[in-house]
Parts: C-alpha cells; sequence; structure tokens
C-alpha cells in the first residue's frame, strides 16, 4: 500500500489516538486542515472562533508538530476549501487511504459525509476519538439514546459498561513520502506551521496576553497529572461549583476539547488515583462529569439539526425571543445584575468562566432577559476557550428546557446565587460587575431611550 494520510482534526495528540493505530500505507501524511468559516460572521452575527481559543489551537498545533518531528513526521496545515485542498494532495501524492474521526457537529458531520462521497476511491477509515466508550459498547442503539442524563447513566451502571483503556502514544510512524518537501507541499497549498501562524498572528496579539492555558498535548498531560499529584480530586465534589477559584474545578476541559487529552485518559488517571488513595463520593463525581460530556457527544450524534434548532428535541419552543438589546448588554456584561455582569466580563477577558457560572449567565439571558438560547450559545461557542459542541449546545438546550432536562428548564434565582458563590462580593468585585450596570430595556415601545434613575 503507498500513501496513507490521517487528517487530524480534534484528536491534536499522540497518545490514545486510535487514528495513527490504523495506518496502512508505508508512507504516511499527517493533515491538518483549517476552515476559515470559522472566523466569519455565522447567522447569529457571530463567529464559531474567537481569538482566545484559537490561539490555545495554534499552541497544540505546534506542540503536535514538534512532537510529530520527534518521529520523523510533520504536520502540514490547509485552509480554504477542504475538498480542493484534498484533491491536491491526492495529486501530489498518490495517496489511497484517509483516516479521521468521526465528525459530531451536524455541520462537521455534512462536510465529512461529502468528503466520504467525493473521494470513494479512497479507503476511509473512521474512528471513534473523542469518547468514553465505542458506539458497539453502548447497551442500546444511537437511536434509543435516553433523553436525560440519568436514565443513560443508569443504563451504564445496570450493564456495567467501562471506558476503554487508552491506547499507548506510537514509537515510531511511516515516514513523509518520498516527494513531501516543503517545495511541494507549498505548491500544492499545503503550509507549514509557521506560514500558518503568521497568516493568522494579527488575531492573537490581544488574546496571547490573557489565555492562562497553554495548549498542546504535552501541557494538557502536565496538568492532568499535577491535578491528580496534587490530591485536590479527593475534595472535588464539595469544591467542584465555586464560581472562581482555579483550585475547585478539573480544569480539563480546555485540552479535552481540542483533543489534546482525551476522556479515556482523564479516565484512566482517575482510575490511577483511586487504585491509590481509594473512592469516595468527591473523587467519584469526576467520573460523573465524564460521563456527562460523554452523554453529550452521543446526544449531539442522535440528535443532529435538532442541537441546533429553537425548538430543540421536544419541538415545543421557549417563550422567548431575540431583543438586540437585552443580548448586546449581556454579552458586554451590562446588565442590571452585577453577578452576571462579572461573569460574562471574565469570560470575554480570559475564554473560561466556572461551569456555576455559565449555569447563572444562561439561566439570566433566557428567563431574566427573556432571549433565544441560541445566541447565547452561539456567544459561549464563539468566547469559550473550552467549546465542544455537544457539552455548550446541550447544556443550553438544558437550561432554555427544550433539551435533556426531565424538569423542563432550569431558572436560577441571582439573588440567592450571589449569596451563596459571592457573598462578599470579592469575585464582583475583581471583575467589575457592579461597573456599568444599566435597567432592563434603554427604551420605551416607541424606541424613545429612556434615562437611567439619577440619585438624589
Amino acid at each position: 500500500m503507498g500513501v496513507s494520510i490521517v487528517r487530524f482534526h480534534k484528536e491534536l495528540r499522540l497518545a490514545d489516538n486510535p487514528l495513527l493505530q490504523d495506518i496502512g500505507g508505508e508512507r504516511l501524511l499527517c493533515w491538518y486542515h483549517f476552515d476559515t468559516r470559522l472566523l466569519e460572521a455565522n447567522r447569529y452575527g457571530l463567529k464559531a472562533m474567537g481569538p482566545v481559543r484559537l490561539h490555545f489551537l495554534l499552541e497544540s498545533l505546534m506542540d503536535l508538530d514538534q512532537q510529530l518531528a520527534q518521529l520523523g513526521q510533520r504536520l502540514y496545515i490547509s485552509v480554504g476549501d477542504i475538498h480542493t485542498a484534498l484533491e491536491r494532495i491526492l495529486q501530489a501524492f498518490s495517496a489511497s487511504q484517509l483516516l479521521q474521526s468521526r465528525a459530531v457537529g451536524w455541520e462537521e458531520q455534512q462536510s465529512q459525509q461529502r468528503l466520504l462521497m467525493g473521494f470513494e476511491r479512497l479507503e476511509h477509515n473512521l474512528h471513534e476519538s473523542f469518547s468514553l466508550f465505542e458506539a458497539a459498547d453502548l447497551p442500546f442503539e444511537l437511536r434509543e439514546l435516553p433523553d436525560s442524563f440519568s436514565k443513560y447513566r443508569r443504563l451504564l451502571e445496570k450493564h456495567e459498561v467501562q471506558p476503554r483503556a487508552p491506547l499507548k502514544a506510537p514509537s515510531q510512524l511511516p515516514p513523509l513520502p518520498d516527494n513531501a518537501s516543503f517545495a511541494t507541499v507549498t505548491a500544492v497549498g499545503l503550509m507549514t506551521l509557521p506560514a500558518f501562524i503568521s497568516h493568522y498572528g494579527d488575531q492573537l496579539n490581544a488574546a496571547s496576553e490573557a489565555v492562562e492555558f497553554r495548549g498542546g498535548e504535552r501541557a494538557g498531560f502536565t496538568h492532568l497529572s499535577g491535578y491528580f499529584a496534587s490530591r485536590r480530586a479527593c475534595r472535588y465534589k464539595t469544591t467542584r461549583n465555586a464560581i472562581d477559584d482555579a483550585s475547585a474545578s478539573t480544569r480539563f476541559s480546555p485540552w479535552m476539547a481540542q483533543g489534546c487529552v482525551s476522556s479515556r485518559m482523564a479516565a484512566d488517571a482517575l482510575a490511577g488515583y483511586q487504585k491509590d488513595f481509594g473512592v469516595n463520593d468527591d473523587n467519584d463525581w469526576i467520573y460523573f462529569e465524564l460521563l456527562w460530556r460523554d452523554y453529550f457527544y452521543w446526544y449531539a450524534l442522535k440528535w443532529q439539526r435538532r442541537l441546533f434548532r429553537f425548538r430543540g428535541i421536544h419541538q415545543k419552543g421557549p417563550l422567548t425571543a431575540f431583543y438586540p438589546g437585552r443580548f448586546q448588554a449581556w454579552c458586554q456584561g451590562s446588565t442590571p445584575w452585577p453577578l452576571v455582569n462579572a461573569i460574562m466580563k471574565q469570560l470575554n477577558r480570559t475564554g473560561f468562566i466556572s461551569n456555576r457560572a455559565r449555569q447563572i449567565a444562561a439561566s439570566a439571558l433566557v428567563n431574566e432577559l427573556s432571549c433565544d438560547w441560541r445566541y447565547g450559545a452561539a456567544y459561549f461557542q464563539q468566547q469559550l476557550i473550552d467549546h465542544q459542541v455537544g457539552a455548550n449546545w446541550g447544556n443550553w438546550q438544558y437550561i432554555a428546557g427544550v433539551g435533556a432536562d426531565p424538569r423542563q428548564g432550569r431558572h436560577f434565582n441571582l439573588e440567592k446565587q450571589t449569596a451563596m458563590f459571592d457573598p462578599k462580593g470579592e469575585y464582583i468585585a475583581r471583575w467589575q460587575g457592579d461597573m456599568g450596570c444599566q435597567p432592563l430595556d434603554a427604551e420605551d415601545a416607541a424606541d424613545w431611550p429612556i434615562s437611567p434613575p439619577v440619585d438624589k
């Protein structure tokens, strides 16, 4: 067999990467395609990827390229139309096999399906690279995935389904194609990482100062190992809801979202910790959260387009609409609620907020501001460093009452949440949540500006 192509996408790692275990060719081209539409305005007037996540992605690609170089390989990148890029690769290298991970999001699934149909002359190998389990491990067909997480978890427990062990990183890989020189890859529209980074460098200057997470498999593994070495897992369930405490939760999600660390690697590290120090409610809750993430992976695959529809999976829309002024105030952190403002300002600055903060902000947009939940999900997609399509859009459906929640929505009392999670106002002060608070609506029914009340 000739040349195999491994298409990296959201499994930017060597360890636990099934794509690298199934290579049939004597030569190998490692390929990453960047869809420039991610940086263009979508139907919500937002981008699918903001500068913070782009910065993290580029660091992850650099790390992957450096690790591949140690095995005699390189990572080559294409931009623009993926079909054109692949056609040029095939013309240059006469490849016969394409290995890639199964796409999760609806648009990604459609793009992947067109790729499979458009290049039938290739041997296509699709793998599950993002989940704890293979589809064959589940005690039900995908179409029978339960509509609530609790039912899903109980079925797994009943059938004693366990995560698969992570795969070891390869110690060697096939060499590059004979004619894969820098001149050749440039001619076929592929770029080396320095050229790619230079192309998008202007968008990354501000982000580089704000990002507190370093991208890449090695940084992710260091964080994963350091977390369990610190013994913080012994109090995870107790502390996980803290609104802004770096030591309170695992913070694995930025690396898991780009596939620098897999769910199976995290579950395996947890199992090792529990073997050494025992199982308790606190550390076992980490596995519970990994199951939640996995549930939303299968949820996205099952519901496909319904994951993004206003009426959700139950075909019953919430009593909300789109109010541009309210949505803008929420995005900017200038609502009447200091806690919500602090959350949004932290998100805008760093690209990361805690799970509790995400729930509070989402509830405020849906319930207090009566805004279409999809705009909130799209804004989170743009801003979050750890955006993952199933978890983000599935959780927004959960809050809006159109998703996997038997209670049909969650409404958080903002005064109670402030008293519980920021009783001294330290978080609000840190992120200036009480600065710039505005009335709920700045215009009356005739679109005349409403003046804010004057203190006397």
